[in-house]
C-alpha cells in the first residue's frame, strides 16, 4: 500500500498483506545489486528462468474494482476477494497476513525524516479518507518495528508529523529517488533465521515491485541504520553481507538520514514464505532472487572442482550407469552424458553431542566411491562467506542433521535434493522440506532416533554413522534421482494466455500438498520419507 499521507493502520496492514498474496503474478523481477550492470544481469537471468512468463502484465494496482455478490458491494477489490474467499482465518494467521503482529511492509511515498520523526506532506487542503469526510486521519506514529535479540523482543517506534503543505524536494536536505527499507533484525545469530526472517522477507518485497511498482524496480535501494539494535557479536556473517548486497546504500538515523526525503519508504519486512506451505509461487520466485543475488554479488567458487577425477573414475561411472541395479550418484547433462553429483555434508563436528554426529568422513568416502564429488562443510572460522556460499549454490544434494546448515538449500540450484537426518530435534517440523520445495527440489527425511543416546543435561549424544545409515542415505539419493529422471517432462516452463497464467499462479500459490509422495516398501513405517519432486514443477 502506497500513501502520500497517513492512513488508518489496520486497513493499511490488511491491504498490504493482501497485496503480498498478489505478488505471485510476476513477469519481471530483480533486486538492487552492487552495480547497475550486475542488477541488469541478475534480472535478465531471473526472467529467462521464470516459469510464469505468460502472467498478465496489465494487472492494475493497488486495487481492481470487482463485484462480489456475497457482500452486496461493488467496490471490493480483486485482492480482497482473493484473501477473503480462498483463505480461512487460520490460514491468514499462518501467512502473517491481515495481521499487525507479523504483517507485511507499509509503503510510504515522498516522506521526510526530521528530528526523529517521519514527516508526511498532506497538502494544503488536508486529505479525504473517503468521499464524504474531508478531515485527514493523523496517526501519531507508525506501527512498531520489532527486532529479536537472544529471544528478547525490542520494539522501535517513530512518531509521525503531518504538514499541510505540498511535497517539494526543495524542503529536503537531499532527495533519494528510490526506496529506503526500514526493517528489524530477527535472531541474527542463527543461520536459518538470518535467511528466513531477514533476507527472504526483504526479497519478497522486491518480487512485489516486479509487478506492482515497476517504476521503482530498478531504482536505488538503501537501508536505515540505527533503527534496530547494533549487530549481535555472534551474528552470522552471511546476513550483513547479503543485506549489503541487496541494499548497497545506507542512511543512519540521527545522522545521514536527518533532513533527507525519500521517494518511497518500505516500513517493515515482507511475508515470511518458508514458515507455511502456502504461497508457493512467492516462495519460489523469492528464492530465485536469493540465488541470483548470491551469484551476482559474490560469484562463489565451487569447492567441488577441487576433487580430482581420473579417467578410471569416469569409466566406473559409465559402467554403473549401464547396470541399472548399481547405484550411480551422477546427473544427466543436457548433452546426454553423465556427470558426478555435487554433494555437500553440512557438519557440526564429529563429537556426537547435540546435533552433531561422528564418522561423516565414512559417508563422504562412500559417496565419492559411487561417482559423486562429495565434500564436508566447513571449518566456518577459516572459510569466507563467499566460500561458504559456494557449497550451497553449486550443490546437487545437501545432507545433514536437522538444522545443520540445511537452510543453504534455499539458494541451491533448481532441483537440488535435501536429505535431513532427524533424531529428537525438530522431528515434527517440515521447515527444510518447504525450503527444498522453493527450489523445485526433492526432500528426504530419515528417522535416526535410534542413534540418539539419552543422558543427563547436556550429556545426550548421537551414535556415529555406520554402514546401515550410510546405506539408507545412498539408497534414498539413488531412488530420488531415478524416480525424477523417469518422470522428467520435456518442458517445465509454464506458457499460456494471461488469464490461464493467472489461474495457474493462484493454484500454485494456494497448494498445500507440496510434494508427490513415494512409498518405500521396506516395512519400517516412518523410517524413511521421500518426496521425489514437487507437485507443481518449476
Amino acid at each position: 500500500v502506497i500513501a502520500n499521507v497517513g492512513i488508518p493502520i489496520s486497513p493499511l496492514m490488511q491491504h498490504s498483506c493482501i497485496i503480498a498474496l498478489l505478488c505471485f503474478v510476476i513477469c519481471e523481477s530483480g533486486f538492487a545489486a552492487l552495480s547497475q550492470s550486475a542488477l541488469e544481469r541478475a534480472i535478465s537471468k531471473l526472467l529467462s528462468n521464470s516459469p510464469f512468463g505468460g502472467a498478465s502484465t496489465s494487472l492494475h494496482w493497488p486495487f481492481i474494482p470487482a463485484s462480489r455478490k456475497d457482500s452486496g458491494t461493488s467496490n471490493t477489490s480483486t485482492a480482497e476477494a482473493l484473501c477473503s474467499n480462498l483463505l480461512h482465518a487460520a490460514d491468514r494467521r499462518r501467512l502473517a497476513c491481515c495481521s499487525q503482529i507479523n504483517g507485511a511492509a507499509l509503503y510510504l511515498k515522498n516522506v521526510k525524516i526530521e528530528n526523529g520523526k517521519m514527516v508526511f506532506f498532506t497538502g494544503s487542503e488536508g486529505i479525504s479518507m473517503n468521499g464524504a469526510d474531508t478531515s485527514p486521519f493523523l496517526p501519531n506514529r507508525l506501527p512498531a518495528i520489532t527486532s529479536v535479540v537472544r529471544r528478547k523482543h525490542i520494539n522501535y517506534v517513530m512518531p509521525v508529523e503531518h504538514r499541510r503543505q505540498n511535497f517539494s524536494a526543495s524542503n529536503c536536505k537531499s532527495y533519494f529517488d528510490g526506496t529506503l527499507h526500514v526493517m528489524g533484525r530477527l535472531t541474527t545469530q542463527n543461520l536459518y533465521h538470518a535467511f528466513n526472517d531477514n533476507v527472504m522477507p526483504l526479497l519478497t518485497l522486491v518480487v512485489m515491485d516486479a509487478i506492482l511498482q515497476k517504476d521503482l524496480l530498478f531504482a536505488p535501494r538503501a537501508q536505515l541504520i540505527g533503527f534496530h539494535p547494533p549487530a549481535d557479536p555472534e551474528q552470522v556473517p552471511h546476513l550483513g553481507a547479503l543485506l549489503d548486497a541487496a541494499l548497497p546504500q545506507s542512511f543512519t538515523m540521527g545522522g545521514s538520514a536527518e533532513g533527507m526525503c525519500f521517494r518511497r519508504v518500505a516500513w517493515g519486512g515482507g511475508v515470511k514464505v518458508v514458515y507455511q506451505h502456502l504461497l508457493g509461487a512467492v516462495r519460489r520466485m523469492s528464492s530465485d532472487l536469493l540465488r541470483e543475488l548470491v551469484l551476482q554479488a559474490f560469484n562463489p567458487p565451487s569447492p567441488y572442482l577441487n576433487i580430482p577425477y581420473t579417467d578410471k573414475d569416469k569409466e566406473k561411472i559409465k559402467n554403473r550407469v549401464a547396470d541399472s541395479t548399481t547405484v550411480s550418484l551422477t546427473m544427466a547433462t543436457e548433452a546426454g552424458n553423465r556427470r558426478p553429483m555435487n554433494i555437500v555434508i553440512y557438519s557440526r563436528g564429529n563429537a556426537g553431542g547435540g546435533r552433531s554426529i561422528g564418522n561423516e568422513t565414512l559417508l563422504q568416502d562412500r559417496l565419492r566411491g559411487l561417482g559423486a564429488r562429495a565434500v564436508i562443510c566447513c571449518d566456518f572460522a577459516g572459510v569466507t562467506v563467499s566460500q561458504q556460499l559456494g557449497y550451497g549454490v553449486h550443490a546437487d544434494a545437501i545432507i545433514g542433521l536437522h538444522g545443520a546448515g540445511l537452510i543453504n538449500n534455499i539458494y541451491a540450484p533448481r532441483g537440488a535434493i535435501t536429505v535431513e537426518l532427524k533424531t529428537i530435534y525438530g522431528y515434527g517440523l517440515t521447515l527444510f522440506a518447504t525450503s527444498a520445495e522453493a527450489r523445485g527440489g526433492s526432500f528426504v527425511e530419515l528417522n535416526i532416533k535410534d542413534y540418539h543416546i539419552w543422558g543427563g543435561p547436556g550429556k545426550s549424544r548421537n551414535r556415529p554413522m555406520d554402514d546401515s545409515l550410510i546405506g539408507r542415505i545412498v539408497a534414498s539419493l539413488n531412488q530420488v534421482t531415478r524416480e525424477r529422471e523417469k518422470s522428467e517432462k520435456a518442458d517445465r516452463k509454464f506458457k499460456g494466455s494471461a488469464s490461464t497464467a493467472m489461474s495457474k499462479l493462484i493454484e500454485t500459490n494456494f497448494r498445500k500438498d507440496l510434494f508427490h509422495h513415494l512409498k518405500i516398501p521396506d516395512g519400517r513405517t516412518g523410517d524413511i520419507v521421500i518426496y521425489p519432486y514437487p507437485t507443481e514443477p518449476l
